[in-house]
């Protein structure tokens, strides 16, 4: 019987973002960020329920999580919005990686 210890079960960012990356709306939200990005450099939590017509609240929540995989970062503004950046690796926006398989998983070419 081998020995496991917990590290041996933990998942990385990286398994993660490739598992949940077959669900439409992360998908969805991963093609639209990288499409956002593009233009500006923040985007708010408002703009993407908009876009996934969802609330406000499944919006941050959803944002919140791609903080935790490590491919935003957010800032709190003076006021009550929150501000989501971009993580950055060598210059290059980590989601653009992903964009390729978001497409493959909502059938675009």
């Amino acid at each position: 019987m081998a020995d496991y210890t917990l590290r041996d079960l933990e998942v990385s960012a990286e398994e993660v973002i490739m598992r949940k990356i077959k669900n439409i709306n992360f998908a969805k939200t991963i093609l639209w960020l990288a499409l956002k990005f593009e233009k500006d450099d923040f985007v708010y939590a408002n703009e993407l329920a908009k876009v996934l017509k969802t609330t406000y609240t499944r919006a941050y929540q959803i944002l919140t999580h791609f903080v935790d995989l490590g491919l935003l970062y957010h800032k709190k503004m003076s006021s009550n919005m929150v501000c989501f950046y971009p993580t950055k690796n060598d210059g290059k926006i980590v989601i653009e990686k992903y964009i390729k398989f978001a497409k493959r998983t909502l059938g675009i070419k």
